[in-house]
């Protein structure tokens, strides 16, 4: 588990949760509120280290970027992503509608699908608001299967919806829905998979959504939001070419998959932009996401338009074996596509696409398995006889092995720094935000920027935001030293004294914590005068304590007065005075 998944959300996140609840209709943009990091709350005694301060390089736009445009265009957007709506047409990688004889499910199938959505309704009038809510768990049924999507709405602008995707699809909605764990990403029984973000317009969201119920938006709904936004800006920047301002804006607002799989290419090898893996993997997986229902499973592919990004593929060979292949990016160029290692004979009936590519991948002769890519036109890969089996979304291993395959091709070119690379420059020329996102990303390790866990080199990045005055990086160092990491012992003390510094920057946590010490004797000597005045502090000082903290800190000044003599009071009352002065001298 990550580092910032580990240890809960940042205030700022919840703030706006609480906003966004207190009225559905009146939103504010997480990624300007992530910029108002107050750092987390903790629960009682917690020695767990602190969430990173998330932060958006770019703030959301204030005019809403859909307003204005052709809302027609982005039904066609809404259709290309797999979603249903109450037309039986659905489209092609090109956008456009097209409809087959086998879009239509079963009559009476359709009849107990439409009884158990109205029973639904039925039983939970309540549950259909006449406009969506923030938090709110949304059923949408699939165009040609009797289950359904299930998206939960992060964000609502005046034409768009921003939600995260589910894996799971029921058959039947209930209430008990909204109390269960539902996964984003890649389910494993069945290989379906989520997607952390996705915009949709809004008129056709609604017309085709059952509300199951509201639920907590995490830090981590954003996720796919930030990113999102960031290469918005990426691509909206003065300094980028005229065709990027255009692709870019296609690809985050009309859903041109050829536009889209620009950004992929891009933002993988870092023409025109700062190579950066996460975001090419992201558009990558959108468009994984936007193929979704248009090809079965079993169908034969005759077609360009049946070729997809993510597809998994069963090429025949001339001795009756099976090839498996996956593609990992369709575009105008052609087919980009990884050949498994095993060659598999029949394949059964009804076999997943992820069990096929775990056959595929099987370890030979004790080696690992390898990845072989290849580029070719479409012609070429229908020449190929392929059978679909289903999509996956691609993985951080075949997207680097995609990338050095785009190297060769664009030997010659100019590219551009990692954002990594960039992050790390602008850490040592002080920024200290940059200090900050170094340290995480050394803390937690980082697979799509190649970065390795390296416990010594967060410390040292999160002692210089903490030399700068940032009381989250010195709040962190002491959690760092008290628990112990990876090749750097426990160390109480040497933690106390980074816990006061902190504290001294008026950082709530931290006096919190630093009044425990002294009523525990964690790193020092165990002194109840002192651990009161610390309290005291944590609970007057305008500080950035959640109200349940300061409540705990309060409860546990009150059971140090309960059995403190006059003289200790005393004592407590010179070193809270003392703490406060030199509070507001440094401030």
């Amino acid at each position: 588990m990550s580092f910032s998944k580990q240890h809960g959300m940042v205030k700022n996140i919840k703030k706006f949760i609480a906003d966004l609840f207190r009225s559905s209709k009146k939103t504010a943009s997480p990624a300007k509120l992530a910029q108002r990091d107050k750092g987390p709350s903790v629960e009682d005694n917690s020695n767990t280290l602190p969430p990173q301060e998330k932060s958006v390089q770019q703030t959301a736009p204030e005019e809403q970027p859909y307003s204005g445009g052709d809302s027609e265009d982005m039904a066609q957007g809404f259709l290309a992503a797999g979603f249903a709506s109450s037309s039986s047409s659905r489209t092609d990688n090109a956008g456009n509608a097209v409809t087959t004889g086998n879009d239509s499910i079963n009559h009476d199938q359709k009849n107990d699908q439409n009884k158990n959505r109205e029973t639904y309704k039925q039983e939970k009038p309540e549950a259909t608001p006449s406009d969506l809510v923030t938090g709110g768990l949304y059923a949408v049924q699939e165009q040609q299967e009797a289950l359904y999507w299930l998206a939960k709405v992060i964000y609502i602008e005046e034409h768009v919806v921003h939600v995260v995707c589910y894996a799971e699809r029921p058959e039947q909605l209930s209430s008990e829905i909204t109390g269960q764990d539902l996964t984003v990403g890649l389910k494993r029984e069945d290989g379906s998979f989520g997607i952390d973000h996705l915009p949709l317009p809004k008129s056709h969201f609604i017309a085709d959504t059952v509300f199951l119920g509201q639920r907590p938006l995490t830090e981590n709904d954003f996720a796919g939001y930030r990113i999102y936004a960031d290469s918005v800006f990426d691509c909206l920047d003065e300094q980028a070419p005229d065709w990027l301002k255009k692709a870019g804006s296609y690809a985050a607002w009309r859903y041109d998959h050829n536009a889209m799989a620009a950004l992929v290419d891009r933002y993988l090898i870092g023409v025109d932009l700062l190579r950066d893996s996460k975001k090419s993997l992201y558009w990558l997986n959108r468009l994984v996401h936007a193929g979704k229902g248009l090809v079965q499973p079993g169908e034969s592919i005759t077609e360009e338009q049946q070729i997809l990004t993510g597809g998994i593929y069963a090429c025949p060979q001339e001795d009756e074996r099976y090839r498996i292949c996956k593609v990992v990016l369709k575009d105008k160029h052609g087919v980009q596509k990884l050949d498994f290692p095993s060659l598999l004979g029949q394949l059964p009936e009804g076999l997943h696409p992820i069990g096929t590519v775990e056959q595929a991948s099987a370890r030979r002769a004790g080696k690992p398995p390898s990845l072989s890519h290849a580029s070719l036109d479409a012609s070429g890969f229908l020449a190929q006889s392929p059978l679909f089996l289903g999509l996956l979304p691609v993985t951080v291993d075949e997207l680097h092995c995609y990338r050095a395959h785009l190297r060769k091709m664009f030997d010659g070119a100019e590219f551009r720094e990692s954002a990594w690379d960039n992050l790390r420059k602008r850490a040592t020329e002080g920024e200290l935000q940059a200090q900050m996102d170094v340290a995480y990303r050394y803390i937690d390790g980082d697979s799509l920027w190649e970065v390795k866990r390296n416990i010594p080199e967060a410390i040292h990045c999160f002692s210089e935001a903490a030399n700068q005055g940032h009381g989250l990086a010195a709040y962190t160092l002491a959690l760092l030293f008290q628990q112990g990491e990876e090749g750097i012992p426990p160390d109480p003390k040497l933690g106390l004294e980074w816990l006061i510094y902190s504290a001294q920057l008026n950082y709530g946590l931290a006096q919190l914590h630093t009044a425990d010490c002294y009523r525990q004797g964690r790193g020092c000597t165990a002194n109840s005068a002192l651990a009161h005045a610390w309290y005291s502090l944590a609970v007057s000082a305008d500080n950035d304590l959640p109200a349940d903290a300061k409540k705990r800190a309060e409860q546990r000044k009150n059971e140090i007065e309960s059995t403190c003599s006059a003289e200790q009071m005393a004592e407590a009352t010179q070193y809270f005075q003392e703490l406060f002065q030199q509070l507001h001298k440094s401030s």
